[in-house]
């Protein structure tokens, strides 16, 4: 690829000499490309280039077009049809013929709305001279439907390009009103405005009332594809761009934006596909350049991000999010001498070649030498935005933070006066400029840009058009709702502070759950402290971009703030371990079968010491010496990790929010005897793609013995429908042991059921589950929140049970052993159906798996095995007693001290969430 500074005029190539044609040829010949171009599928540009043939070179027959032009821009009108289609002729790669189609056919369609409106005002009713209502032109006839709709769909283009969007769509459903035979082309333009004006949802209806008319609509798909992936639907927008491909195979800016969506879904590699597809169609498509740098750079191959974001920049060197993807990968390069680049080389600029903070700097600096504030504001602001980041983040892991703090605010400043124009960039820039200003101290601007902020942000609400536009711009700026917290800590006054904390908790929890309402339930101090007792306090974590703040919360005081820490140390803590629970993960079987050789598993007790220094848990327990019961309520990534291990000798219990508990405190609780509840059991639904489970066998059918009314779902009929159908009859506790996942999209994370069939958190949370007092999910992962960096709140599995109704729910951390899995679930309803509490069960059960000998399990096992008929489940049965042989065929095991579970891997994942025995 060459260099736009270096590239030479080619000469042009001789004309083969041709024979001319006569008008009338040239005419046909010219509508036959019309019909290919409207007609056609695959390639089109390779068709229409078959049909020309060698008239791809007759110059005469671009002079002929100019004359054809002509002629119908002297009489333009009922040659609307006609102009349509000479304009999609451009979107075909036929050179000069392409362009100057184009261009005729919207000079055509703007003499069609002149002329029409001549003719239409011509016939409007108006005042004679004798006062009566007549009209001038009495002898003309009255417009037809059709071209009154044409002048409304012509209109509404005209009002779009003016910038008047409403009047767009005024003018658009004026024409849709008249049912003209172009409708599907009105529909496809409505929605395109509705989505301009962040409507996607209505956006979208219009599209597929398009589609309904002409199904093959490729503009109407393409259009849908993106409003979808603007609601964050990814998966479907990806649907829609494929459909979109049947019809027009080389669709570059279909091919671009399906890898968009394929990247925003984490699947990276196959977004790079999607890349290069549409970059074989048009090589120059900088923003595809870009995106698939993007891509390298979630891949890890920092070094071939940074080549494709040169290639990017070669084509369009005042692209800014180039410059800002260049300099990201830079940073994060482990590489520190690179080989010099092409880019640094023409621009003679050495620093591009530079790794690290350096390198990201002189990325952003050589970038702001061409991304001007005069030709783009936009573009030069948000790189001295990135900038100021850049500063930043290097200086917070520093001790001598100040010099770059300051550095940061600088860039700040210059970015904020440049994205006046901008609102959500400059909410962006002020929310950052916050946590700078927090780091120096200097309260005074932390409150002056809270204020402008805060402003802004109310803008943008009221501005949101739609329930999930105003949702979408929550979700975006959660991190300044964060910081208005840690304001309020610092100005001293906790109430408000904690009030406010659990406010934007549960709106955001409502907008991922898909339950926002403009009024957000959320409690006063006096309603939240009816949860405590004397006995009972609550741990309150709130986790901003900026600070960690624990509170301490009991029904006799205010809350009281423990304490204020840098959130750096967490942060860093978190990526590490999250960086090696991903390589665990992926590992699958082979994680657990040589957990000697992981680190994630090696190091999992001495990162929870690290851990329990960083969150200051001496300084709470010092606070709770009294106390016997804990509510903890984390916040982002802390809903993760098992915070009540660093309590061994409190009953600890979860919950999302206060709200919640506040709801699950106002629902009855059944006072029926524990083995009169009836149970919903599962058991290893097998999936496409999941191994049998014969632990979960085991477990299942033991704790189904504990019950009078079991209403066990066979795994082979375990589909989503059967199941749903289950979960809505009259049970008080449902098991599930198997398979269960956290996707990216925590919406998304599921319970795997027979084949491909999945119980995602999303249906689950519409689910009238009220009836229920207890959900166990002995399967991996069903209490992760979702595997990216949480920037808002908890949601996932749990959540959506909470959501539903259910009083308690058992879930897991990470993804844990099979057969431990079984004997703590087992132990659990053991205690359960005795009589305890879940909290003081699950407690129990803990304790126990962890001081188990070999000799303790293999009486325990024979006991079970004793209280199990071979004929209930022969499986289960048999799967037992190979258990059971294993442990006494093995003397190094029943004649040893050793703790096999000891280990908090075995027992640390299992979480309750729900109730305490003193609020029960």
């Amino acid at each position: 690829m060459g260099w736009p500074w270096q590239r030479q005029k080619k000469q042009a190539a001789s004309e083969p000499e041709l024979q001319p044609l006569s008008d009338r040829k040239y005419e046909q010949l010219y509508r036959s490309l019309l019909d290919i171009q409207e007609a056609a599928q695959g390639d089109v540009t390779a068709q229409l280039q078959a049909r020309l043939g060698e008239r791809q070179q007759d110059s005469r027959f671009i002079s002929w077009l100019r004359r054809f032009g002509q002629k119908l821009l002297s009489d333009p009108a009922g040659h609307e049809d006609l102009a349509r289609r000479m304009v999609a002729l451009a979107e075909s790669e036929l050179g000069e013929l392409s362009v100057l189609s184009g261009v005729l056919g919207e000079q055509i369609e703007e003499g069609v709305v002149v002329a029409i409106r001549q003719t239409e005002n011509q016939t409007k009713p108006t005042k004679t001279d004798s006062g009566k209502v007549g009209n001038v032109r009495k002898d003309e006839p009255e417009l037809s439907a059709e071209r009154r709709a044409a002048i409304y769909w012509y209109s509404g283009g005209e009002t779009f390009l003016k910038g008047d969007l409403i009047g767009a769509i005024v003018a658009y459903e004026q024409a849709i009103a008249l049912k003209p035979s172009f409708l599907y082309s009105v529909l496809n333009n409505k929605g395109v405005v509705l989505s301009e004006l962040g409507q996607h949802e209505e956006a979208i209806m219009s599209y597929e009332q398009a589609l309904d008319i002409k199904p093959d609509c490729y503009e109407a798909l393409y259009h849908k594809g993106l409003a979808l992936s603007r609601l964050g639907q990814h998966e479907e927008s990806i649907v829609s761009y494929e459909q979109a491909l049947d019809i027009k195979p080389d669709g570059a800016q279909a091919l671009y934006k399906k890898g968009f969506a394929l990247g925003e879904l984490g699947r990276y590699e196959e977004a790079i596909i999607a890349f290069e597809q549409a970059l074989a169609i048009e090589p120059n498509l900088y923003d595809a350049l870009c995106n698939k740098g993007a891509a390298l750079s979630m891949l890890g191959r920092q070094e071939a991000a940074i080549a494709t974001y040169d290639q990017a920049l070669a084509i369009k060197l005042d692209y800014y999010q180039g410059w800002r993807g260049r300099g990201i990968a830079a940073r994060q390069s482990v590489q520190t001498n690179s080989f010099p680049s092409p880019l640094a080389f023409a621009l003679q600029n050495n620093a591009l070649n530079r790794r690290g903070y350096e390198g990201q700097i002189a990325c952003y600096t050589a970038g702001l030498v061409y991304v001007k504030q005069e030709s783009n504001p936009e573009g030069y602001g948000l790189l001295y935005y990135e900038l100021g980041r850049a500063h930043y983040f290097q200086g917070r892991f520093l001790p001598d933070a100040d010099d770059y703090l300051t550095q940061a605010v600088s860039a700040y400043q210059t970015a904020l006066a440049a994205l006046t124009a901008f609102p959500s960039h400059r909410l962006k820039a002020l929310q950052n400029a916050i946590r700078a200003y927090l780091g120096l101290g200097d309260l005074a601007m932390v409150k002056d840009c809270r204020e402008q902020g805060l402003a802004i942000f109310q803008q943008l609400l009221n501005q949101a058009s739609t329930p999930a536009h105003k949702r979408r711009i929550e979700q975006e700026f959660s991190g300044f709702s964060q910081l208005q917290v840690d304001s309020l800590v610092r100005e001293t006054n906790p109430t408000t502070a904690l009030q406010t904390a659990e406010y934007h908790k549960n709106r955001t929890l409502g907008w991922i759950l898909n339950t926002w309402k403009d009024q957000i339930v959320s409690p006063s101090w006096d309603e939240m402290r009816t949860l405590l007792a004397p006995e009972t306090v609550a741990i309150y974590w709130h986790l901003s971009p900026n600070s960690l703040t624990t509170f301490l919360l009991t029904d006799s005081a205010e809350p009281e703030v423990l304490s204020v820490q840098p959130a750096t140390a967490l942060e860093t803590w978190i990526k590490k371990w999250n960086k090696q629970y991903e390589a665990y993960r992926g590992k699958g079987k082979a994680a657990e079968e040589n957990k000697e050789f992981d680190t994630w598993r090696l190091n999992i007790q001495a990162s929870l010491t690290e851990l329990k220094t960083i969150l200051n848990i001496p300084a709470i327990e010092a606070s709770i010496q009294d106390i016997s019961q804990l509510l903890l309520i984390p916040h982002r990534d802390l809903h993760r990790l098992p915070l009540h291990t660093f309590f061994p000798n409190h009953l600890t219990a979860y919950l999302p929010s206060l709200q919640i508990g506040l709801n699950l405190k106002r629902q009855p609780r059944t006072a029926s005897l524990r083995d009169d509840l009836s149970l919903l059991n599962l058991a290893d639904p097998r999936g496409e793609s999941t191994a049998r489970l014969e632990s979960a066998e085991i477990e299942a059918t033991l704790i189904g013995q504990h019950f009078k009314h079991a209403d066990t779902v066979p795994n082979n009929q375990a589909t989503t429908q059967t199941l749903t159908a289950k979960l809505q009859a009259p049970h008080h506790i449902f098991n599930f042991s198997g398979h269960a996942w956290a996707e990216r999209q925590p919406q998304q994370s599921a319970l795997y059921l027979k084949g491909d069939n999945r119980l995602t958190a999303e249906a689950i949370c519409k689910l009238p589950l009220k009836n229920y007092q207890l959900i166990t999910l002995s399967a991996c992962e069903t209490a992760v929140t979702g595997l990216q960096t949480i920037e808002s709140d908890y949601v996932g599995l749990v959540s959506a049970f909470l959501t539903a109704g259910a009083k308690n729910i058992i879930s897991t951390l990470w993804t844990v052993e099979s057969e431990s899995n079984a004997w703590l679930m087992v132990r659990f309803y053991q205690h359960y159906v005795s009589g305890d509490d879940p909290a003081i069960a699950l407690k129990k059960a803990q304790t126990w798996l962890c001081t188990l000998t070999y000799a303790d399990l293999l009486q325990w096992l024979n006991e079970l095995r004793g209280q199990l008929s071979e004929s209930d489940n022969p499986g289960a049965y048999d799967a037992l007693t190979d258990r059971i042989g294993d442990i006494q065929s093995d003397p190094s095991k029943i004649n040893s001290d050793q703790l096999p579970y000891a280990d908090p891997y075995y027992w640390a994942a299992f979480t309750i969430t729900g109730y305490l025995p003193s609020n029960s």
